[in-house]
């Protein structure tokens, strides 16, 4: 039996497989570096490509808020769900936006 039939076979095995057992406030930290890391560099590389325009910096202070928002959410959260709820929450978010890339890239919508 491969691994993957094992997975699918018990649903547990799939959260805890996906999040590989690691506690949610360090999963929380290493992807908020990997995501700072990532937005730093793209900052970089489109201010140099010329990308970063006056529209561009306005349509940024207008959601900033949100953006402050749904930070200040997320934390509150985080706090409040259980390790088993935020596994679940994980999974579903990181499968839906491979499906969403996919479905993106292929240009079907």
């Amino acid at each position: 039996m491969t691994r993957v039939s094992v997975i699918f076979r018990n649903r547990r095995s799939l959260t805890r497989s996906a999040n590989q057992d690691i506690p949610k406030q360090v999963f929380r930290a290493n992807i908020t570096l990997f995501f700072l890391t990532l937005g730093i560099s793209n900052l970089i590389s489109q201010s140099l490509g010329g990308l970063v325009t006056r529209s561009v910096l306005s349509y940024t202070l207008w959601l900033l808020p949100a953006l402050l928002g749904g930070t200040w959410l997320g934390t509150w959260l985080a706090d409040r769900v259980s390790e088993h709820l935020f596994r679940k929450i994980t999974l579903i978010l990181v499968i839906s936006t491979g499906l969403s890339a996919i479905v993106s890239s292929t240009g079907l919508l």
